[in-house]
């Protein structure tokens, strides 16, 4: 990880420490993952993680989907609750004429 950082720093890209997180993959459930000796940066273990955001999408360890389906769809109910009052009203008002 040092060698990575010091070409990422020559060419003036920077791996931000206080945001840098690790995590190991197993798509293949059949196997088990070997055990991984901690990643560290400037001599400090990054923290592991089991999901992480990339691009508006959670990937996971396991490399489900089922994570970003559920987020997704509590996004969007959360957008239709926290609509508008005049949305509300006119939503409201197209449904009961049947519109």
């Amino acid at each position: 990880m040092e060698q990575y950082r010091k070409s990422l720093e020559l060419n003036g890209l920077r791996i931000s420490r206080t945001k840098t997180e690790c995590m190991v993959c197993n798509f293949n459930p059949d196997e088990t993952v070997p055990s991984v000796a901690e990643v560290k940066l400037d001599g400090i273990a990054l923290p592991r993680v089991n999901k992480f955001k990339y691009l508006g999408s959670i990937i996971t360890e396991d490399g489900s989907i089922t994570a970003d389906i559920t987020y997704r769809k509590m996004s969007g109910w959360h957008k239709y609750i926290n609509r508008s009052p005049l949305q509300s009203k006119n939503a409201d008002k197209n449904q009961s004429q049947g519109l």
